[in-house]
């Protein structure tokens, strides 16, 4: 019997470890002719090995398989938004300069607000299935960034293509993008 506990309480250890691994934030939108899609990036994955510089993860999820789960899994997805919201979170995206002009229409950021919130729940569900996972190196203080590695993912969630670089070229990041908003959100300020 006691060795039941000790496994009991292992499982839940490591099924709590596993389900805090990982806090996708909300970081933007992006549309192509092909897709369309929300960004997020992990806050447990923000790294900085050295000064200046800044690593971490983003994934892209389409918008159809975020309004599916959410149409799906209403009352759920709705509940822990709803706790979120309840406690007076705000969405780290918010605070930046260009969404505060974006939702500038009155009561348009808390309008925002819980939409993004919803969309930040439904990124940490385990079910989602994401378009890409990308690891990005942002150097804060040059004003650029550069890919580490790209997961492009099929839709039953199984990887369509992966590759890693550790020599991949720096690009510029270009004011009003994604990649701008990126490194606001995860840079250190001055």
């Amino acid at each position: 019997m006691a060795g039941l506990r000790v496994v009991l309480v292992l499982g839940v250890t490591l099924s709590a470890s596993v389900a805090l691994a990982s806090d996708w934030q909300y970081a933007g939108y992006a549309k192509t002719p092909i897709s369309e899609a929300h960004l997020f990036f992990d806050t447990q994955s923000v790294s900085r090995p050295s000064q200046g510089v800044t690593r971490v993860w983003v994934k892209s999820i389409k918008t159809r398989i975020l309004d599916r789960y959410a149409k799906t899994h209403e009352k759920l997805v709705t509940e822990k938004a709803a706790r979120k919201v309840a406690v007076y979170y705000r969405p780290q995206f918010l605070e930046l300069p260009v969404a505060q002009a974006m939702y500038s229409a009155p009561n348009a950021l808390a309008k925002a607000a819980v939409e993004i919130t919803l969309y930040e729940v439904l990124a940490n569900e385990p079910d989602i299935v994401s378009e890409t996972a990308l690891y990005f190196e942002i150097d804060c203080i040059g004003k650029r960034y550069r890919l580490l590695a790209a997961t492009l993912y099929k839709d039953d969630g199984t990887v369509g293509k992966s590759t890693t670089t550790s020599n991949s070229t720096f690009q510029f990041i270009a004011p009003d993008t994604n990649a701008e908003r990126f490194s606001l959100l995860v840079c250190p300020s001055k």
